[in-house]
């Protein structure tokens, strides 16, 4: 918290920027404490809900990088200028990458979806027979904004499965809240090229996905048709790392639990990386 909102340099940002923050405005112990009050309504500085996480993020990125700059470069930036760069990334926000030129077929990091789009991200955790299995699915708009995030606990029979039913679970919850168009990601690969697969006569010759599992599978595929738009892709554990935590927690605990407004405490330094990730995309 010092670097970021309590030393003079920090302070003088806050304040000269358009939101005019005094120091006393930030009045948190740490950086976990803080971090929850991004995704609360900010009525007293009239900014919209969905746009402040975005401004939280870009103006401790650009301070923490002159702070940086200070320690290994030697040197000395100036309030003003650091403003000016906030000021900057807010009003010429990031294009999505164009990977058709690249040599790869998933997402390294979390990217946001395309306005008026939903994304959820799915993970299951499974470990033995005799314990619990668990599921992870969060959502996200395309400012990053936090929508709701669940950790339910279950009882399967194989990875394989819990994984399945954790693209069942996304796929039900989104029609259960009206989302129209919606994004599924998940880092089982085969899980979802199966998902993604439109006709059976196009389904790669090397998927190789455990009966009881294609069943639920193809639930998943039925009711993708309710929605206006639907995909399903592949990531890297890297770009799935929310919903890998709550999948966890799910498992560990032996409880279901569903958050709405700001994601839980322990989830919280892998969604500030994932904003972080996106804010930085060319």
């Amino acid at each position: 918290m010092h670097l970021l909102v309590e030393c003079q340099f920090s302070r003088a940002v806050w304040f000269a920027s358009s939101l005019g923050i005094h120091n006393h405005q930030i009045d948190f112990s740490s950086f976990l404490d803080w971090f929850p009050n991004w995704f609360k309504p900010q009525s007293q500085l009239n900014i919209p809900k969905e746009t402040w996480p975005t401004i939280l993020v870009v103006s401790c990125w650009l301070i923490w990088k002159e702070r940086c700059k200070r320690v290994f470069e030697n040197t000395k930036p100036h309030p003003l200028n650091t403003c000016n760069q906030i000021l900057y990334c807010l009003h010429n926000p990031p294009k999505s990458r164009n990977i058709s030129n690249l040599n790869i077929s998933y997402a390294l990091t979390w990217s946001p979806p395309p306005r008026n789009t939903i994304k959820i991200n799915v993970d299951g955790s499974f470990k033995t027979l005799n314990e619990f299995s668990g599921i992870g699915m969060l959502a996200r708009n395309h400012a990053g904004a936090f929508i709701g995030g669940w950790s339910r606990c279950c009882r399967t029979e194989s990875a394989s499965i819990t994984e399945s039913l954790a693209l069942l679970e996304a796929v039900n919850w989104a029609l259960s809240i009206k989302i129209s168009d919606l994004i599924i990601e998940g880092d089982a690969q085969q899980l979802v090229s199966y998902v993604s697969s439109n006709q059976q006569q196009y389904l790669p010759k090397s998927l190789n996905i455990y009966w009881k599992s294609k069943l639920i599978l193809d639930d998943v595929k039925f009711l993708a048709m309710n929605f206006n738009s639907f995909k399903c892709l592949y990531v890297k554990r890297s770009a799935n790392r929310c919903a890998d935590q709550l999948a966890k927690m799910a498992r560990r605990s032996g409880h279901t639990s569903y958050w709405g407004g700001s994601p839980p405490p322990p989830m919280l330094k892998f969604y500030a990386l994932d904003l972080c990730n996106a804010s930085q995309m060319v």
